[in-house]
């Protein structure tokens, strides 16, 4: 009986340790995917305020779009 307790014991354990490393490594990626996500929308924000400064005609303003590129953002604007 007691093997069967500790066998029991030693399964729920090592069942909890795989299924405790496998949220982490979810954690993990949603983290970067957030991270990525926040890079990208300040990146767009930044890159609208100083574009709409500096060029003064916005109705020729088509769009926008912004991507990584290494450890920063780049912010590509187009007309219409």
């Amino acid at each position: 009986m007691k093997k069967c307790i500790g066998l029991a014991s030693f399964l729920f354990i090592s069942i909890t340790s795989i299924a405790q490393d496998d949220i982490n490594v979810k954690n993990d990626s949603i983290v970067q995917e957030g991270k990525a996500l926040y890079q990208s929308e300040m990146a767009s924000w930044y890159g609208t305020d100083i574009f709409l400064e500096v060029f003064k005609d916005h109705d020729k303003i088509g769009g926008y779009f912004s991507y990584p590129q290494g450890n920063a953002a780049t912010c590509v604007f187009f007309s219409k």
